[in-house]
């Protein structure tokens, strides 16, 4: 058994619309306005195979907008009382013999708790029409990362937080991730700074081919994740070196201002969908070079840059909101 690496070809990518009001205040049609357009950039990019976009929905008055929005491209809609839209740890991960792998879920250790977010992956595996394998221990997807080939990433600041699986330690997860096909797992000590998700690793150290990770290194002095991210190249490339891989740098947006403070922005938050890759933007002085940078790498696809600020507001960017379903 094993998951397949995100660039493999999808069938699909799972969504929900953002359909909260109060969580996202004044940011609320602004992450709507960003998730239409992501969901152009997967659909109608490139060639064929083209994805079929499969969006939650609360109910039937959101659909007409989004079909005239997205019309034209490979929609299904689902009815389901979700909670909010980041359906990389809300949904199941899908396996290479199409079964469907559902954790539990606490809502990022208790810190924000959502009608039906525990109940969501159980509902993208019947939609998806999955086999379905039910796991013990809270996981969320976004809080790994791997090759496709049996090497894995991942945080000590999140699994090993006491919020999640207080009974397990790093043995024991290896002990699980090896029962899924993890040969070897990189621990990086911590994320970034005010990251909600507890240092989620996809929002800081990536595949983006079975030989090569990708991270960020500081964008000056002034970066406020400075000594986070180079405590993060460094034990990236540790660990890199022992498994003769290539790890490949841009520089970070640096600060990116929210609400309340600044925010975990990043552009390791990216998508890889079957024609493009979909790196978030902030309207920072990095984001054209992370886009030519990232592009060079996936010279098969196209890449596009896409703002996400408005979402990022909610906590994520454009890879907490999808899920792939391989094929």
């Amino acid at each position: 058994m094993s998951f397949p690496a995100e660039w493999a070809l999808h069938r699909g990518t799972w969504l929900a619309w953002p359909d909260l009001p109060k969580e996202w205040a004044e940011n609320h049609e602004g992450a709507r306005k960003e998730f239409l357009d992501l969901c152009r950039a997967i659909a109608t990019t490139g060639a064929a195979p083209q994805e079929t976009l499969n969006i939650f929905i609360k109910n039937e008055s959101e659909r007409s907008r989004i079909e005239s929005e997205l019309s034209g491209l490979r929609l299904r809609f689902y009815i389901f009382d979700y909670g909010d839209i980041w359906l990389r740890d809300t949904a199941c991960v899908f396996a290479a013999d199409h079964t469907a792998h559902v954790f539990r879920f606490n809502g990022w250790g208790g810190k924000y708790i959502l009608a039906k977010d525990a109940e969501l992956a159980t509902e993208v595996a019947k939609k998806a029409d999955a086999k379905l394998v039910r796991h013990s221990y809270i996981l969320e997807g976004g809080a790994i990362d791997h090759n496709g080939n049996g090497l894995w990433v991942t945080t000590k600041q999140c699994l090993l937080n006491a919020n999640r699986n207080k009974e397990m330690n790093q043995g024991d997860y290896e002990e699980k991730f090896k029962s899924l096909g993890a040969r070897d797992i990189c621990w990086i000590s911590e994320g970034l700074l005010n990251d909600h998700t507890d240092g989620h690793v996809d929002n800081i150290l990536r595949f983006v081919n079975e030989k090569t990770l990708l991270c960020m290194l500081p964008c000056g002095s002034a970066d406020p994740h400075r000594e986070k991210l180079l405590q993060i190249h460094e034990e990236a490339k540790v660990w890199a070196d022992k498994h003769s891989l290539d790890l490949l740098t841009v520089d970070s947006p640096g600060e990116v201002q929210g609400p309340e403070s600044f925010m975990p922005a990043s552009y390791m938050n990216f998508y890889i969908s079957n024609n493009c890759v979909v790196v978030p933007l902030y309207g920072t002085s990095s984001d054209e070079q992370a886009v030519e940078k990232i592009g060079k790498i996936f010279s098969s696809r196209k890449v596009i840059g896409l703002p996400s600020n408005n979402i990022l507001t909610g906590g994520g960017s454009f890879h907490c909101i999808t899920q792939q379903e391989p094929i």
